[in-house]
């Protein structure tokens, strides 16, 4: 089964040399730019990001707090707060991470822009951790419904569905494995139903995720057998 892709620890991406030559130069440079003048917001975010893409996620948080602290313009300042909610999410900051994000929402103002959408996304996210699972979910789907093709709440929902469908379906699989001639009981028929639920919904979602046609292509089997035993 895949692990919760939501509270699994954050894997750091290791670029080719070339990308981490790239990004030290762009640090290089924006240091030298507030070197000059430290109140440049846009030269902190620049900053933050080429450490957030490095891995040095502890200096990229000071930077975008730099950022942020010089004032800049309401919709920079919207932006510093989503990369600020990210790092700090990668450090488990949790708390830190929401109030990044809720302060990029009240910055964005329009609750339909694709940033505060993203932002929106990633509240979803910090809710699955705390254990929220069915109102991120519907969230999800909410946001989707504004922007049909915001492709980071729908890898955010699909993950989710993808890691509830198969831990609803294990119990199933594993029953009907070791007693394939024998009838599901009345809890292994409800789970049966709540994953074909889900594999259906994240398939509303994307008509193309060919792990939940696999999913939902054994689950109406069993359906069909589930239903032939209790005729």
């Amino acid at each position: 089964l895949a692990r919760n892709p939501i509270t699994v620890p954050r894997v750091k991406t290791e670029h080719p040399h070339w990308i981490q030559v790239l990004l030290a130069e762009v640090a290089t440079l924006c240091r030298q730019s507030l070197a000059i003048d430290g109140t440049r917001a846009r030269a902190h975010f620049a900053l933050g990001k080429a450490l957030k893409y490095s891995n040095d996620v502890d200096g990229a948080a000071a930077a975008f707090r730099e950022g942020i602290a010089n004032d800049p313009e309401p919709q920079l300042s919207a932006d510093m707060h989503v990369y600020l909610g990210s790092v700090l999410n990668d450090r488990h900051d949790l708390d830190g991470a929401e109030t990044a994000y809720q302060s990029a929402l009240t910055l964005c103002g329009d609750e339909g822009e694709k940033l505060a959408l993203i932002a929106r996304s990633n509240l979803c996210a910090i809710a699955v951790e705390r254990g929220h699972f069915a109102s991120a979910v519907h969230d999800l789907e909410a946001i989707l419904q504004i922007d049909p093709d915001l492709s980071h709440a729908k890898s955010i929902l699909l993950g989710l569905l993808d890691y509830e469908a198969k831990c609803t379906l294990r119990p199933v699989y594993e029953w009907h494995n070791a007693h394939p001639d024998a009838p599901l009981d009345e809890a292994l028929r409800d789970a049966l139903h709540q994953g074909t639920a889900l594999c259906l919904r994240a398939l509303a979602v994307d008509d193309s995720a060919a792990d939940f046609r696999q999913l939902l292509t054994f689950a109406f089997a069993l359906e069909g057998e589930a239903e032939l035993a209790h005729m």
